[in-house]
């Protein structure tokens, strides 16, 4: 697959954990099963795998399916999630190859498993669960299968009751995450021709407000500071240095927790509150990833009157001042360099002049003129004359010039011409031949979310704008519209990968139905990973949307494998009513289903209270991961033998 170890291959794998934990516990409860039935250990594992061999393989089949559209995806995430199909393709392979062949041949032997005192544990833990299922869980199925009605109310209560939470923002989603860093960082733009020296005195402003932030946190959150004026910070600028005088950066390492005891955002905010106002400078911005992101709030107007994109651009940006927590506000109509026009005057004209050859010896004197090329080992160096700096610093200085004109003499230069100034945008920006101008700003998620701040501006400023200026589209920027069309394309492909999903678990099951009942699951999963968000106080974010894709395979799992066992009582019994087979089935499941859970949950509860740096970005995952195998469990073990109910036993 051509693949490194990376970010999204190691969050691949993590997805994956819960499901390669459930094919080893499926398989060697089932094993452990025909032994306790009296049959030999060989037999045993024999016996074991085969009842369970097809459902998981059904299941590790339909979870790579599940995760085909990620390979689509094209937004700035999706260099991450693109790896995620051949990942899970291999670890799904593999898990099944060591569930079905190695773990039996070392369950199959005829000695024992464990030596004492793990044989004690073993003992009364086996004890335990038998208990726990006779007397716990047994009655608890048989009243679910009963009382059908109350079962699925209440799990449709809970699901719900995770949506109001997303929806009434109890639970907020947040799509715009930063990985953690050690470094904050910040780019300085002043307009366009700003001298070298004051571009740097700004940005030694910007880097001396650290020192105030140094002082407010708590800790030590700053380790060293570098600046750098005449190029942005991460970004080397190819050719001469001048060219890009106008912008500098601002690079700050932070020290590592513990003796920093704030993230890298909070930084940002105590950075961007101490920094007072920057004469002249026209946009700051902050990030804290080693790669700046794209504005997570960002338009593209087009019109054909340039008049009128200005005036669209400017009310946008007011608007978007007014919204608490949207940062960085900015167009891309900032002017670039003051240009003079040269126009003659009707005495210029008589003596012969032209504008070409008034600039041009404007050009000699102030730009100055190459004489000379001298190679220096690898460089070359341009050998320039031209008047001395104090000659050419000033408008005045270039009012009070003389021009020489046809016949020989010099005369002064508001004689013969008129220098009219003007200033262009520094960058045209056109869309598909459009005149086009884009606004950008980024919303600072510990007050406001992106969605929100888009959301706020489509509803009250938008059909506004459209209104008061015919002619005048606006359309999603850049890193937006990237998103959406990563959601275009996920719109596309899934109801494709869910009709062969489907196909494959009604081949296998040899129902309609009961594919559908087997995901089913998949709301409980989400409602268990939004209430444990809610209880701990974390936004909903796209870790959390992996962790729920994580449990979700186990839910398939768990379902098809009772599902699978459903069928052979009622095949290899035709007399059996469907609430016995429901009920037998779902006990003959708890084991594993149990295992699985408990095993996962306490493995991954550490993580819930870590809150280093380096890893606190992973615990939304976890939370989700947690949360929903609660949940999936309750559903695997209740809910769907009660909608098996509603199938096969309103039939009966």
């Amino acid at each position: 697959a051509n693949l490194t170890v990376n970010t999204g291959t190691l969050l691949a794998l993590f997805l994956m954990i819960g499901l390669v934990v459930d094919d080893a516990l499926v398989v060697g409860e089932s094993i452990a099963a025909e032994r306790e039935r009296g049959k030999a250990p060989l037999a045993a594992a024999i016996d074991g795998v085969r009842s369970v061999v097809a459902p998981i393989t059904i299941a590790a089949v339909t979870t790579v399916l599940a995760f085909v559209p990620f390979h689509f995806m094209t937004a700035a995430g999706g260099q991450v999630v693109s790896v995620f199909p051949p990942v899970v393709l291999f670890v799904l392979a593999v898990s099944l190859l060591e569930s079905v062949f190695i773990l039996p041949a070392h369950l199959g032997h005829a000695g024992r498993w464990s030596l004492w005192p793990l044989t004690a544990v073993q003992a009364r833990t086996s004890a335990w669960l038998q208990w726990l299922t006779d007397r716990t869980v047994g009655p608890a199925v048989s009243w679910a299968v009963r009382h059908v009605a109350a079962t699925l109310a209440a799990g449709v209560g809970i699901v719900v009751v995770s949506l109001l939470l997303l929806r009434f923002d109890a639970v907020r989603l947040v799509l715009s995450t930063n990985p953690p860093t050690d470094f904050v960082q910040a780019a300085l733009h002043m307009p366009v021709g700003t001298p070298l020296e004051a571009t740097r005195a700004a940005t030694e402003q910007v880097a001396a407000a650290v020192d105030a932030v140094n002082e407010e946190l708590p800790g030590e959150p700053v380790k060293s500071v570098a600046v750098l004026a005449g190029q942005p910070v991460n970004y080397p600028v190819v050719g001469p240095l001048s060219t890009h005088s106008h912008i500098g950066g601002v690079r700050v390492h932070l020290n590592e927790p513990p003796l920093r005891r704030t993230t890298a955002r909070e930084v940002i905010r105590a950075w961007r509150q101490a920094l007072g106002p920057v004469p002249h400078m026209e946009r700051l911005e902050f990030w804290t990833d080693q790669v700046r992101a794209r504005p997570n709030v960002a338009y593209i107007l087009l019109h054909t009157d340039e008049t009128v994109l200005q005036q669209a651009a400017a009310e946008m940006q007011s608007f978007l001042q007014g919204i608490p927590g949207v940062v960085e506000i900015h167009d891309s109509l900032a002017p670039g360099k003051r240009h003079l026009r040269v126009e003659l005057t009707p005495a210029g004209e008589a003596a012969g002049l032209s504008p070409r050859g008034v600039a041009a010896q404007l050009r000699a004197r102030f730009h100055g003129v190459e004489v000379q090329r001298i190679q220096r080992g690898r460089e070359e160096l341009k050998v320039m004359v031209r008047y001395p700096p104090e000659d050419r610093t000033s408008l005045q200085a270039l009012a009070d010039e003389r021009i020489r004109v046809p016949v020989g003499t010099e005369v002064p230069l508001f004689t013969v011409a008129h220098l009219d100034e003007s200033r262009e945008p520094a960058v045209r920006m056109r869309v598909n031949g459009e005149q086009a101008a884009e606004v950008n700003a980024r919303a600072d998620v510990a007050v406001v979310t992106a969605s929100d701040a888009r959301e706020a501006i489509e509803r009250d400023l938008v059909p506004e704008l459209l209104e008061r200026y015919p002619g005048l589209r606006i359309e999603s920027g850049r890193g937006v519209r990237d998103n959406e069309d990563s959601v275009r394309t996920l719109t596309l492909l899934l109801p494709v990968v869910l009709i062969a999903m489907y196909v494959l678990m009604a081949g296998f099951l040899r129902s309609y139905w009961k594919p559908l009942v087997a995901a089913a699951g998949f709301p409980l999963s989400l409602a268990g990973a939004v209430l444990l968000h809610w209880i701990l106080g974390w936004d909903f974010d796209w870790m959390s949307i992996f962790g729920v894709i994580a449990v979700c395979g186990v839910a398939v799992n768990d379902s098809l494998v009772l599902l699978d066992r459903y069928n052979t009582i009622r095949r290899e019994n035709e007399m059996v009513p469907a609430i016995a087979a429901a009920s037998a089935a779902t006990r003959h499941r708890f084991r594993a289903v149990f295992l699985t859970s408990l095993t996962t949950i306490l493995g991954l509860s550490p993580l819930l209270y870590e809150r280093g740096e380096d890893l606190i970005f992973i615990v939304p995952f976890v939370v989700s991961m947690v949360g929903g195998l609660v949940l999936t469990g309750m559903f695997t073990l209740f809910i769907l033998p009660a909608l098996v109910m509603v199938i096969d036993g309103a039939r009966e």
